[in-house]
C-alpha cells in the first residue's frame, strides 16, 4: 500500500481534505509522487521527461504511455500521444536522465519498509 505525496489534483471535495490530509499524517505508508504525462500535448512530451532532472530525492512511479511505431500502435485514438512518449523516451538525453534512477519493485519497498520479504 502507498499514499500520493499530495492531493493535489485529484478531484477530492474540499470538505473531505483536512480529515484526508490527517490520515495521511498518521499512515505508516511511503509517500510516492506519480509522474504521468498523459494530460500534457504530445510537444510537450520530451520537455516533461527532461524535466525529471530536476526532481530531488524521493520514490516516484512514473508512468509512460508509450507505443511502438507498428501498425497496431498508429490505430491507437491517442496515436500522437503514445508516439511522442516513445520518441522522448528513446532521446539519448531522456535515456541519461533515467539512469540516474533507481528502479525499485513494490516488493524492495515493502522490504524496506517493513522488513518482510
Amino acid at each position: 500500500m502507498y499514499l500520493p505525496e499530495d492531493l493535489e489534483g485529484l478531484g477530492i471535495p474540499e470538505g473531505f481534505l483536512p480529515d484526508l490530509v490527517r490520515l495521511m499524517e498518521r499512515a505508516p505508508f511511503p509517500r510516492v509522487r506519480f509522474l504521468d504525462p498523459y494530460g500534457l500535448p504530445p510537444e510537450e512530451r520530451l520537455g516533461f521527461y527532461l524535466d525529471l532532472s530536476r526532481l530531488g530525492p524521493g520514490l516516484y512511479y512514473l508512468v509512460h504511455h508509450s507505443a511502438l511505431p507498428t501498425p497496431e500502435g498508429r490505430a491507437l485514438p491517442d496515436w500522437p500521444t503514445r508516439e511522442a512518449d516513445y520518441f522522448a523516451l528513446s532521446h539519448p538525453e531522456v535515456r541519461r536522465v533515467l539512469s540516474e534512477f533507481q528502479p525499485l519493485t513494490w516488493r524492495a519497498v515493502r522490504e524496506a519498509l517493513w522488513g518482510e520479504s
